[in-house]
């Protein structure tokens, strides 16, 4: 084969507008293509629109026992999403609790869609998740106690960011001081790991407790929060690193190398693993908030990242992204190219 088609060239917005699902679809695999439905479901849950993800997923439940349970897991909990985005607590719990019987039958040796039988509490933290959206603060309050007791001490990014949630839950049923409390902790580990998705959730917790904003317990947390958020503005976007802090992130960094206001990388490896890691990078990448612009060719994938909503400019999120990309083109099979 030589050439590249059109359809390689991977922007981060038309990725998520049709170009996986168009990869999933030529690969004729209902796994695949179930799983690409459920991360543009993912998509449209990000941009509030309930009743999408709601058909979305049901798109590829319409497959039923052909798929995977684990595709079946994941399109189940995403469509919980989608519930609680219409205000249906009834069929959050039921479709979490349908996901929860077919856990056990997840053993497919599939390269993606691994968190549910990876993440302790998997299930309970989409849950949570949903309550906290439904504005059932309490209840999702107590369930991030529960999802925090079944997280192992090495998993301290999901601590984090679990954490980072159970404070807004706290904050959403009128628990300030115990929100506060809570952040603490979570501004620890986010200062420990330099998480931009920790950053990004503690920014929602900022927000969440402005009506505490003037009182002792505000100006706690703005004094807690002051390290994490130092690289961030108030909305949450990473602020422009300098040359000096480029240099220093791309000495971690193998492969990679400043072009201009991006950073690249270009790995060897044989293209359908490619486009296995391409839904793989796009899943991270939906839960970070942040894209990197795929090149998709016959036998390479080239990865470039900058901060659009900073305005591409490199920041403390493109670092950590390449770290992320880099892990997931090694586990599938990838060389640096010479």
């Amino acid at each position: 084969m030589s050439g590249t088609p059109a359809w390689s060239r991977l922007s981060a917005a038309s990725f998520w507008r049709g170009v996986t699902q168009e990869i999933a679809v030529r690969s004729r695999d209902p796994h695949l293509i179930g799983y690409s439905l459920v991360n543009q479901a993912q998509v449209r849950t990000d941009l509030g629109d309930g009743y999408g993800v709601i058909d979305l997923c049901q798109a590829a439940l319409d497959e039923g026992d052909r798929l995977f349970p684990k595709v079946r897991v994941m399109a189940m909990q995403q469509q919980a999403h989608g519930a609680s985005l219409t205000g249906d607590r009834t069929a959050v719990d039921h479709l979490i609790d349908a996901a929860g019987g077919l856990l056990h039958r997840v053993d497919d040796d599939l390269p993606w869609g691994n968190a549910c039988r990876r993440t302790p509490g998997y299930l309970e933290v989409q849950r949570a998740t949903c309550y906290g959206r439904l504005g059932l603060g309490r209840e999702a309050a107590s369930l991030w106690s529960q999802v925090l007791d079944a997280v192992p001490g090495t998993a301290r990014r999901d601590r984090g960011v679990y954490l980072a949630r159970h404070a807004t839950a706290a904050a959403g049923a009128r628990e300030p001081d115990q929100a506060l409390e809570i952040a603490r902790v979570a501004a620890e580990i986010a200062v420990e790991t330099r998480s931009v998705r920790m950053a990004r959730e503690l920014a929602v917790l900022g927000r969440a407790m402005r009506p505490w904003q003037d009182a002792p317990v505000g100006r706690d947390l703005a004094e807690i929060l002051a390290p994490v958020t130092e690289g961030y503005d108030v909305v949450g976007v990473p602020k422009p690193l300098t040359d000096e802090e480029i240099t220093a992130a791309l000495a971690s960094l193998p492969g990679w190398e400043r072009q201009g206001d991006e950073i690249a990388r270009t790995y060897e490896i044989r293209h359908h693993a490619a486009v296995a890691a391409i839904v793989t990078i796009a899943d991270r990448s939906r839960r970070v908030q942040h894209h990197a612009d795929l090149d998709l060719r016959i036998d390479s994938l080239t990865a470039r990242i900058t901060t659009h909503d900073a305005g591409y400019v490199l920041t403390r999120a493109d670092v950590d992204l390449a770290h992320r990309i880099d892990a997931i083109v090694a586990a599938h099979q990838a060389l640096p190219l010479d």
